[in-house]
Protein backbone atom coordinates (compact mmCIF):
# COMPACT_ATOMS: atom_id res chain seq x y z
CA UNK A 1 0.00 0.00 0.00
CA UNK A 2 1.87 3.16 -1.33
CA UNK A 3 -0.53 5.67 -0.34
CA UNK A 4 -0.53 4.59 3.43
CA UNK A 5 2.52 5.29 3.74
CA UNK A 6 2.57 8.41 1.54
CA UNK A 7 0.02 9.85 3.71
CA UNK A 8 1.04 9.17 6.87
CA UNK A 9 5.09 10.52 5.73
CA UNK A 10 3.00 13.40 4.84
CA UNK A 11 0.34 13.63 7.85
CA UNK A 12 0.45 16.23 10.17
CA UNK A 13 -0.83 17.04 13.54
CA UNK A 14 -2.92 20.13 12.45
CA UNK A 15 -4.14 18.39 9.38
CA UNK A 16 -8.18 17.25 9.01
CA UNK A 17 -8.70 13.80 6.48
CA UNK A 18 -11.22 13.83 3.95
CA UNK A 19 -10.82 9.98 2.53
CA UNK A 20 -12.86 8.58 -0.38
CA UNK A 21 -12.97 5.10 -0.64
CA UNK A 22 -12.64 3.42 3.66
CA UNK A 23 -12.67 0.18 2.56
CA UNK A 24 -12.85 -2.21 5.88
CA UNK A 25 -11.00 1.48 7.85
CA UNK A 26 -7.45 0.18 8.04
CA UNK A 27 -6.25 3.38 6.89
CA UNK A 28 -8.65 5.23 8.54
CA UNK A 29 -7.13 3.65 11.73
CA UNK A 30 -3.66 4.76 10.78
CA UNK A 31 -4.44 8.27 9.93
CA UNK A 32 -6.79 8.49 13.50
CA UNK A 33 -3.94 7.00 15.79
CA UNK A 34 -1.58 9.78 14.32
CA UNK A 35 -3.80 12.45 14.40
CA UNK A 36 -7.07 11.52 16.52
CA UNK A 37 -10.35 10.13 15.17
CA UNK A 38 -11.81 13.83 15.14
CA UNK A 39 -9.61 14.51 12.61
CA UNK A 40 -10.66 11.77 9.85
CA UNK A 41 -13.47 11.35 8.23
CA UNK A 42 -14.12 8.46 5.39
CA UNK A 43 -16.74 7.72 2.93
CA UNK A 44 -17.40 4.06 2.03
CA UNK A 45 -20.06 3.24 -0.91
CA UNK A 46 -20.06 -0.70 0.07
CA UNK A 47 -23.05 -0.82 2.54
CA UNK A 48 -22.05 -4.29 3.54
CA UNK A 49 -18.61 -2.97 4.74
CA UNK A 50 -19.90 -0.80 7.28
CA UNK A 51 -20.43 -2.96 10.28
CA UNK A 52 -16.47 -4.59 9.59
CA UNK A 53 -15.19 -0.79 9.45
CA UNK A 54 -17.12 0.54 12.92
CA UNK A 55 -15.75 -2.79 14.44
CA UNK A 56 -12.27 -2.54 13.10
CA UNK A 57 -12.61 1.10 14.84
CA UNK A 58 -13.98 -0.47 18.07
CA UNK A 59 -10.85 -2.92 18.33
CA UNK A 60 -8.45 -0.47 17.26
CA UNK A 61 -9.71 2.25 19.94
CA UNK A 62 -10.35 4.36 17.42
CA UNK A 63 -13.59 6.64 16.04
CA UNK A 64 -12.95 7.97 12.45
CA UNK A 65 -16.47 10.41 11.70
CA UNK A 66 -17.82 7.54 9.06
CA UNK A 67 -20.59 7.44 6.57
CA UNK A 68 -22.01 4.87 4.25
CA UNK A 69 -22.23 6.82 0.83
CA UNK A 70 -20.95 8.05 -2.16
CA UNK A 71 -19.62 11.91 -2.36
CA UNK A 72 -20.50 13.37 -6.12
CA UNK A 73 -21.73 16.34 -7.78
CA UNK A 74 -25.66 15.53 -7.77
CA UNK A 75 -27.35 14.34 -4.08
CA UNK A 76 -29.43 11.58 -4.66
CA UNK A 77 -28.87 7.58 -5.69
CA UNK A 78 -26.21 5.74 -7.66
CA UNK A 79 -25.47 2.26 -8.54
CA UNK A 80 -22.84 1.04 -6.86
CA UNK A 81 -21.21 -2.54 -8.41
CA UNK A 82 -20.18 -4.82 -5.45
CA UNK A 83 -17.54 -7.42 -6.60
CA UNK A 84 -15.98 -10.51 -4.43
CA UNK A 85 -12.89 -8.46 -4.03
CA UNK A 86 -14.26 -5.55 -1.61
CA UNK A 87 -11.43 -3.30 -2.78
CA UNK A 88 -11.81 -3.56 -6.07
CA UNK A 89 -16.20 -2.22 -6.13
CA UNK A 90 -16.98 0.98 -7.93
CA UNK A 91 -19.57 2.96 -9.29
CA UNK A 92 -17.83 2.68 -12.80
CA UNK A 93 -20.42 0.85 -15.35
CA UNK A 94 -17.72 -1.71 -16.63
CA UNK A 95 -17.29 -3.66 -13.10
CA UNK A 96 -18.71 -7.17 -12.73
CA UNK A 97 -20.23 -7.40 -9.44
CA UNK A 98 -23.87 -7.63 -7.56
CA UNK A 99 -25.34 -3.57 -8.12
CA UNK A 100 -26.80 -2.20 -5.17
CA UNK A 101 -28.18 1.85 -5.16
CA UNK A 102 -26.22 3.80 -2.41
CA UNK A 103 -27.02 7.86 -1.63
CA UNK A 104 -24.88 10.28 -2.62
CA UNK A 105 -24.41 13.37 -0.87
CA UNK A 106 -22.63 16.75 -2.51
CA UNK A 107 -18.47 16.31 -2.33
CA UNK A 108 -18.64 20.36 -1.98
CA UNK A 109 -20.78 20.68 0.84
CA UNK A 110 -18.80 18.10 2.72
CA UNK A 111 -16.07 19.58 1.68
CA UNK A 112 -17.41 23.25 2.78
CA UNK A 113 -18.52 21.40 6.02
CA UNK A 114 -15.21 19.35 7.35
CA UNK A 115 -12.90 21.63 5.69
CA UNK A 116 -10.22 19.64 4.70
CA UNK A 117 -6.67 19.88 4.71
CA UNK A 118 -6.06 16.39 3.01
CA UNK A 119 -8.06 14.75 0.52
CA UNK A 120 -7.37 10.67 0.28
CA UNK A 121 -8.78 9.35 -2.71
CA UNK A 122 -8.89 5.27 -3.40
CA UNK A 123 -12.36 4.97 -5.30
CA UNK A 124 -11.59 2.69 -8.37
CA UNK A 125 -12.49 4.84 -11.51
CA UNK A 126 -14.91 6.92 -9.13
CA UNK A 127 -12.57 9.58 -9.31
CA UNK A 128 -13.10 10.86 -13.28
CA UNK A 129 -16.31 12.79 -12.25
CA UNK A 130 -15.71 14.29 -8.95
CA UNK A 131 -12.62 16.95 -10.33
CA UNK A 132 -14.82 18.66 -12.89
CA UNK A 133 -15.89 21.62 -10.81
CA UNK A 134 -14.35 20.28 -7.52
CA UNK A 135 -14.38 22.98 -4.82
CA UNK A 136 -10.61 22.91 -3.40
CA UNK A 137 -11.56 24.83 -0.55
CA UNK A 138 -8.67 24.94 1.72
CA UNK A 139 -7.29 21.29 0.74
CA UNK A 140 -3.69 21.52 0.73
CA UNK A 141 -3.06 17.96 -0.04
CA UNK A 142 -3.90 15.67 -2.48
CA UNK A 143 -3.67 11.82 -2.22
CA UNK A 144 -5.10 10.31 -5.78
CA UNK A 145 -4.44 6.49 -6.48
CA UNK A 146 -5.25 6.72 -10.09
CA UNK A 147 -7.17 3.90 -11.75
CA UNK A 148 -5.91 3.73 -15.79
CA UNK A 149 -6.72 0.29 -16.33
CA UNK A 150 -10.40 1.30 -15.59
CA UNK A 151 -11.03 4.81 -16.90
CA UNK A 152 -7.92 5.13 -19.15
CA UNK A 153 -5.07 7.27 -20.05
CA UNK A 154 -6.46 9.91 -21.18
CA UNK A 155 -8.57 10.50 -18.82
CA UNK A 156 -6.35 9.72 -16.32
CA UNK A 157 -4.03 12.44 -17.63
CA UNK A 158 -6.67 14.96 -17.45
CA UNK A 159 -7.64 14.63 -13.95
CA UNK A 160 -3.70 14.75 -12.82
CA UNK A 161 -4.47 18.25 -14.94
CA UNK A 162 -7.01 19.78 -13.56
CA UNK A 163 -5.01 19.06 -9.78
CA UNK A 164 -1.95 20.80 -11.10
CA UNK A 165 -4.30 23.84 -13.00
CA UNK A 166 -6.01 24.12 -9.26
CA UNK A 167 -2.57 24.84 -7.69
CA UNK A 168 -1.16 21.62 -6.90
CA UNK A 169 2.24 20.61 -7.57
CA UNK A 170 2.96 16.81 -7.65
CA UNK A 171 5.17 15.87 -4.89
CA UNK A 172 5.39 12.07 -5.39
CA UNK A 173 4.64 9.60 -7.39
CA UNK A 174 4.54 5.72 -6.73
CA UNK A 175 2.70 3.57 -8.51
CA UNK A 176 -0.56 4.62 -9.12
CA UNK A 177 -0.25 6.66 -6.52
CA UNK A 178 0.29 10.30 -6.39
CA UNK A 179 0.95 13.06 -3.89
CA UNK A 180 0.03 16.59 -4.49
CA UNK A 181 0.67 19.47 -2.18
CA UNK A 182 -0.58 23.28 -2.59
CA UNK A 183 1.74 25.32 -3.95
CA UNK A 184 2.23 28.79 -2.39
CA UNK A 185 1.65 31.96 -3.92
CA UNK A 186 5.05 33.13 -4.78
CA UNK A 187 7.23 30.15 -4.69
CA UNK A 188 8.10 27.76 -6.31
Amino acid sequence: MPELKMVLDSLDKDDVVLELGGGVGYTSICYAKKIGSERVYTFEANPELNDLMKENFRLNDVAPIVESCMLGHTAGKKTFIITKNFWASSNVEATQGRSVQVPVFSINDKIRTIDPSFLVMDIEGGEQDLFDGLDFYNIKKILLETHRSIIGDKETDRLLNLIENAGFKIQQKKEQCYLYIKKLSGNE
